[in-house]
């Protein structure tokens, strides 16, 4: 099974005993049916997928201050100048 960017799967249990596995919300650990569509929890995964973003924002930039500019030419002009064909 593939999995999902930032996936999850739902740490909850059922009545039986047994794991959930459903996907839990995205930057959360339950799937909305185990309170993932609480504003509580919907707020914590935010807050978590925000400090995701900006631990990955930094190492990029430690990578970018720490590249040659031939490096940096590499890594960024592909998003600026997309090939074409």
């Amino acid at each position: 099974m593939a999995r999902r960017p930032w996936g999850e799967r739902c740490t909850a249990h059922r009545t039986d005993g047994t794991p959930c596995g459903a996907w839990a919300i995205r930057g959360g650990y339950v799937c909305r049916m185990h309170g993932g569509s609480a504003p509580q929890v919907k707020a914590a995964a935010r807050r978590r997928l925000w400090e995701e973003w900006e631990r990955r924002q930094e190492a990029r930039w430690a990578r970018m201050k720490e590249s040659t500019r031939d490096e940096w030419a590499r890594m960024f002009l592909p998003m600026i100048d997309p090939p074409q064909g």
